[in-house]
């Protein structure tokens, strides 16, 4: 086994990796580009050494920096994590020629799976099924590429050849945008990726997605650890897995587990890696494979009671695998939601930030793995990516209601997140009837935006607001309150709520709202915690104090009580479409208008890019631009006003 591990990564992944690490008696390295120098990871491990380059996401990219560290530091084997250098065959060649271990399949094996395109002509070769479409020839004329499109059918699916995560992906309903967003998924997949190549797949009505977790090592050994469902998504990207994949035939489920070992001996494959599958009317198709370790990979090991990046480790060791196929089995049920800074409501934009208070209180429930903590900054140059939360129960059901559990004592001030989203979505009745498929956030995403002012919130929020008003010294359990009465008209959306102070009673506050009677007492726990004692229901929270204003957490949703009156509104869920603004920071990779110029309702404007995705910034009316006031190259924060129109202030 080794002595000094190289972490070449950074955030959730650096830490989950360094933890096995220590287990196993390893001693690890970290490296980090400046903006990270005081993270969690870089303080947990037992070296740190920081990374220089032009941006701090191309920090991890530093091949030559990162080698040279391992090298001068002892390190006998680097961890990729996922993402960055993690698929990189250049890396891993490089890694080979300087005798230091790639924790990682060989260069071999990355090459044969690392572009889409090959690696579907490979898998045709060995009778496993693939979705039919055509490969994007560079030097084909616009003409020639519609013509392939219109004949494999629209709706269409264009992928990055050598992506994943979503970037340089595109749905097109028609000829007509076709060429658009083929132009738009190469400049993405040859930002992303630094591979501009694509292919183009029949895209599937309602189908899921489920992936199989392979394993392999140097001695010729192949076994699989099940599957995962990985059907719940929002712009390409996981946000919800599943583990055991229910629904699905045992006679599928065999085929396609044998299928992905099938694959992975056909390659000579060593370590972790996983082929994913999309299923639809009991038939199954090879989407990719990705050569490293899953961001989902705690559901694997929920069900299998194994831990994954020991496996890795041992492999790339020289070890063989720990069990044998019929030595591996899997009991109960395991769902991982991804908590994201991002706006669900504004298309799930990133959310940017400095991390005011983050707590789990709900831990006992489950696994956190997370990367950050109260005080970091959620920026533009990296995955959005607040924690993964795991749960491991008998049945789903059970596992539904300990996820709930977590997500209801979970908190976070500071950046929006999708903390409510994720709780909306595991409360709805199609995500409980399992009936979920690739597209299914996104069918349901209006139901999903919906939140109602709980009159629970306008209690506690009103209560805080008498206290401060009162300038009693503690907001929580005081015993008197002084004798005047409040009343005031709060709106929620098209929501009226006429709110009354009707008396005082010791420790209680007694209100009326809309003709109903409250009785309420307020106390407050740990950390941010807070308790209410409402008409004898006990309703608990959080809460942290601005500047300028509270904001309360309850079942993931936060409730802002601002001013010296109270204006109670969801933060994550109100209507911040920005229009002619930033709605999140980012750098301007092109101006689409000019001073002076007439544009209609829908032309665009601006693109955007932040976290190495587009967006486009459209008009809202038909009208002429006044000012444009950034260029490309720029970067705007969130809210900046991008162009000014005629007759706007």
């Amino acid at each position: 086994m080794f002595h000094k591990l190289l972490v070449a990564n950074r955030g959730e992944i650096a830490c989950r990796v360094m933890r096995t690490a220590e287990q196993l008696g390893i001693k690890t390295v970290a490296v980090y580009a400046s903006v990270d120098r005081n993270s969690l990871w870089v303080h947990q491990a037992d070296e740190a050494y920081e990374l220089k380059s032009a941006s701090p996401t191309q920090c991890y990219l530093e091949q030559e920096q990162i080698i040279q560290i391992a090298q001068d530091c002892g390190a006998e084997a680097i961890h990729p994590g996922y993402g960055f250098l993690s698929e990189n065959t250049q890396f891993a060649k490089r890694l080979q020629n300087s005798g230091i271990t790639f924790v990682g399949p060989s260069p071999e094996s990355m090459t044969l799976m690392a572009s889409k395109q090959d690696s579907k002509v490979h898998i045709e070769s060995i009778q496993v099924p693939t979705v039919p479409g055509f490969n994007v020839d560079e030097n084909a004329n616009e003409k020639e590429l519609l013509s392939l499109a219109e004949a494999a059918g629209f709706p269409l699916l264009i992928k990055a050849s050598a992506g994943g995560g979503g970037k340089g992906m595109r749905v097109v309903g028609n000829a007509d945008e076709f060429l658009e967003q083929l132009a738009a998924a190469r400049r993405e997949a040859e930002k992303s990726f630094g591979d501009g190549r694509l292919l183009v797949e029949k895209f599937l009505a309602k189908p899921r997605h489920v992936e199989v977790q392979v394993f392999g090592d140097a001695h010729g050994n192949v076994v699989h650890l099940f599957e995962r469902d990985c059907s719940l998504q929002r712009r390409h990207q996981k946000i919800v897995e599943e583990a055991p994949a229910l629904g699905l035939s045992e006679k599928l489920l065999t085929e396609m587990r044998a299928s992905a070992v099938r694959i992975a001996q056909s390659i000579n494959y060593s370590g972790a890696g996983t082929i994913e599958y999309l299923v639809e009317d009991g038939a199954f198709y090879f989407m990719e494979m990705n050569t490293r370790l899953q961001v989902e990979h705690p559901v694997t090991e929920a069900i299998t009671g194994l831990d994954l990046v020991e496996w890795q480790l041992r492999v790339a060791a020289g070890e063989k695998l720990p069990l044998s196929q019929e030595e591996i089995t899997q009991t109960g049920h395991a769902i991982e939601v991804r908590l994201y800074a991002e706006n669900p409501a504004n298309g799930f934009l990133p959310s940017t930030g400095r991390i005011q208070k983050l707590g789990f209180s709900g831990y006992t429930f489950g696994r956190i793995d997370t990367g950050v903590q109260s005080g970091d900054e959620v920026t533009m140059h990296f995955d959005p990516m607040i924690a993964k939360m795991t749960v491991h129960e008998g049945n789903r059901q059970a596992a539904i209601e300990s996820m709930g559990h977590i997500i209801d004592q979970s908190f976070v001030f500071g950046p929006k997140t999708n903390l409510g989203f994720l709780a909306r979505i595991l409360k709805s009745q199609a995500y409980l009837d399992f009936d979920i498929y690739t597209r299914f956030v996104e069918d349901h995403l209006a139901a999903f935006l919906k939140t109602k002012l709980l009159e629970s919130m306008l209690c506690v929020a009103f209560a805080n607001l008498i206290y401060k008003k009162n300038n009693l010294s503690s907001v929580w359990g005081q015993q008197t309150f002084a004798e005047n009465t409040e009343s005031i008209t709060v709106r929620c959306g098209d929501s009226s709520y006429q709110v009354e102070v009707t008396g005082y009673k010791r420790s209680k506050l007694m209100l009326r709202i809309n003709k109903k009677h409250y009785e309420i007492e307020c106390f407050k726990t740990h950390d941010a915690g807070f308790v209410c004692i409402i008409n004898g229901k006990t309703v608990s929270g959080f809460l942290y104090e601005w500047p300028d204003r509270w904001d309360l957490q309850y079942g993931g949703e936060i409730y802002s009580v601002t001013g010296d009156r109270l204006d109670l509104v969801h933060r994550c869920s109100s209507d911040e479409t920005g229009h002619l603004k930033a709605p999140m920071p980012g750098r301007v990779i092109d101006v689409l208008v000019k001073d002076g110029q007439e544009i209609k309702l829908g032309d665009k404007l601006i693109v955007l890019e932040a976290m190495k995705m587009e967006h486009v910034v459209k008009a809202t009316e038909d009208t002429v631009v006044e000012q444009v006031f950034f260029k490309p190259g720029d970067f705007v924060e969130e809210g900046s006003e991008l162009v000014r129109m005629r007759g706007q202030a």
